[in-house]
């Protein structure tokens, strides 16, 4: 979806590196509000079943800050 590829393009201008989730939120709904979080959780669990096809690939969710894309050379 559009949704899923505006977030996976974020991840990706900042691999290796922590996006915080209230800039995730602002920028993709453009708000922070507690069902908006769901919401954004429900992308991130799709995007992260789409990685899962490889080994060099990881979306870890960094407690309280945000998520990190690692990928692996």
């Amino acid at each position: 979806t559009p949704k899923e590829a505006n977030l996976l393009v974020i991840l990706l201008h900042n691999t290796n590196k922590v996006v915080d989730r209230n800039l995730i939120l602002d920028e993709l709904w453009q708000d922070t509000d507690y069902f908006s979080a769901r919401s954004m959780d429900v992308y991130i669990n799709k995007i992260r079943k789409y990685l899962k096809l490889s080994d060099k690939v990881k979306l870890e969710n960094i407690h309280g800050k945000g998520f990190v894309l690692h990928i692996k050379p």
